[in-house]
Order: structure tokens, then sequence, then C-alpha cells
């Protein structure tokens, strides 16, 4: 396959697919959906207002005025409210007290909300907070749950201020992309294993990178986890993108052992044919 063609479908597949579970992961693990604001904010204002929330707020209507909030909850995601994801979204609940709207600022985070349990009635036109609701994917090793990174791997540099952050990691960020497309360029069409590879984590790298200018932080979604010792053990929150950066990376490694592309017998060349006739000629 062309060196271009391949790039292009690992990279712009990988990209797409990232962007994609991620907004997933936004509309759908109680987040507000950074691709569609309007949306999240229609039970408040018909018009939209700008702000960026840090939650996902839903008014409850009429219909289901007086019922319990796992009820609410039950109707509004579908999700059983005595299912594992059920109650830890039931367990972050909140019922806003002070939404915050002011004519000049519009609709801002709360301030004062009160705790919901599933037991606690609901009423018509309660506006809910809810925090990171997440689902089970393989019970006891695989959910998925909303998580907002704003450092790097296992994350570091979390705790730096957002001056420093933004600007550090998308300058980084940039110079992986580059650094690898580079040695992509200069890697021969022969060496197929290797261009996978290198196309592997520049998709990673873009998907990331991505986030990192439009938000400042990562979206991450998968979290693996295994119980021993009678505690839950959590490998740190993950994406797509650092599932291709992985990939691409183990690949790497693969064809660094393999010892790069083989070297043509001299046969295949015609090695021995031309040794043969120079032979003869003189003879």
């Amino acid at each position: 396959m062309n060196k271009i063609a391949l790039f292009l479908i690992v990279v712009v597949g990988g990209t797409v697919l990232d962007l994609a579970t991620k907004t997933w992961a936004e509309n759908n693990l109680a987040s507000l959906s950074e691709y569609d604001r309007v949306r999240a904010r229609e039970a408040l204002r018909p018009e939209p207002i700008g702000e960026r929330l840090p939650f996902l707020y839903r008014q409850v209507e009429a219909a289901h005025d007086g019922q319990t909030a796992a009820a609410w909850f039950e109707a509004a995601f579908g999700t059983p409210a005595d299912s594992p994801p059920g109650q830890r979204a039931i367990g972050s609940l909140h019922r806003v007290l002070d939404a915050g709207y002011t004519p000049d600022r519009g609709f801002t985070p709360p301030e004062r909300v009160e705790r919901l349990m599933p037991a606690t009635p609901v009423a018509a036109g309660d506006i809910i907070e809810i925090r990171h609701r997440y689902t089970v994917v393989v019970p006891g090793f695989w959910n998925h749950v909303y998580v907002r990174n704003p450092g790097a791997a296992w994350g570091m540099f979390a705790n730096k201020p957002e001056s420093f952050r933004r600007p550090f990691f998308v300058g980084v960020s940039f110079v992986a992309v580059f650094f690898v497309g580079f040695i992509f360029v200069r890697t021969p069409r022969e060496q197929a294993l290797l261009l996978v590879a290198l196309s592997t984590i520049i998709s990673g790298a873009l998907g990331n990178l991505v986030d990192r200018v439009r938000y400042g932080y990562v979206v991450d979604f998968v979290d693996w986890y295994v119980t021993w010792g009678g505690q839950e053990r959590h490998w740190p929150t993950f994406n797509i993108a650092d599932v291709f950066i992985s990939v691409g990376v183990g690949l790497m490694f693969v064809e660094i052992i393999r010892g790069g592309p083989r070297e043509p017998a001299p046969a295949e060349t015609g090695g021995e044919t031309a040794d043969a006739g120079a032979a003869d000629d003189g003879a």
C-alpha cells in the first residue's frame, strides 16, 4: 500500500474514532457535551448562553412530579435504579437550589445544591445536577466513567496552573507529532509494520492534542480494574487515543525485535547470476 494512503487511513480513521468516542462519553456519562452546548441548557433557557458547565443539568417534567429520584433517573436515562450504574449516579444527584442565573453573566454553575437520595421525591420544575454517571461493561473489570484529565499520563502535572499546563502540553504534543511524522517520512515503504506503528502514534497524539487545544484537558472514559486483597485496583482511566499510542509503541518494539526489514538474498537481487556471468566472461 502507498505510504500516504496508509497514513491517511490510520491517522484520519483513528482520530475520528477517538473524537467520536469522547463525544459519546460526554453525552452519556453525565457531562456537558462541548459539541452541543445548547441542548444541555434548553431546560433552563431556550437560547444559547455560552458558559461551559461542569456537569449535566436536567429539569424534572410535570409527568414525573412526586416521583423518587431513583424513578426519575431511570425514566430520564433508561438505567435501572437498582443496578450498579444507577446506584452510582443516584449517589451523585443534586437538586439545584440556586441556578446562578444573572442577566449579565447568564447561567453559571450553581453554588448551592442539595444531595438527593434514591428515595427522595422530586418536583416538577426541579433542576437536577448529575455528576459522573458510569456504565458497567464487564462486571468486576471494565466500566465506562467520564474523567477530565488536565495532566499527562498518570495525572502528572495535573496540579499545575492552567497558564502553564495548556501551552506546555500543546507545545509538547506539536513537537511529538512533528518528530514522529519526520520519522514516518524517512521510513522506507518496506518497513510496513513500523509505518503502521508511527501512524497509530500520530493518530493518538492528534486526538489528545485536539482536546488540549479546545478544552485544556483530555477526556478519558475507559476504567479497567481488578479486585485484589479485598480492594479495587484501578488502572488510570484512558481513552482510544491512549490505546492507539500504546499499540503503536508496542508495534515499534516488535519491529526492533525483528531487526528491521529483511535484507534480500543474493539470489533475489540477481547477485549470483551477475557473479556467474562475470566468471564466464573471465574464463
